[in-house]
């Protein structure tokens, strides 16, 4: 799976320190075709098919087609495409290093 690290190093820069700004993640969906992640503290993974997300307390996964990342305000992410599945693991922020 191909990962782009300039894209990654972008998102990561406007993403640093946004973990500090929220106590938890919320997940706002628009159909199959929209998902907005506020708390994101980090990007993990990005293809056209697979977006792993960090958040403040879980890591999202979201698998789909044509996946695009748009949105990028401090510690909110935007993810566009046609979205077939989204899985969710919750973790304590203490753990968060360990899911690396």
């Amino acid at each position: 799976m191909k990962t782009n690290g300039n894209l990654l190093s972008r998102v990561w820069q406007r993403l640093e320190g946004a973990a500090s700004e929220y106590s938890s993640s919320q997940i706002m969906i628009g159909s199959d075709r929209e998902l907005i992640l506020s708390g994101c503290t980090g990007l993990k993974e990005y293809s056209e098919s697979r977006v792993v997300l960090d958040a403040v307390d879980l890591r999202a996964v979201i698998t789909g087609r044509e996946l695009e990342l748009k949105s990028f305000a401090t510690g909110e992410i935007c993810v566009l495409g046609h979205i077939e599945s989204l899985s969710l693991e919750a973790y304590k922020r203490s753990e968060r290093n360990d899911k690396d």
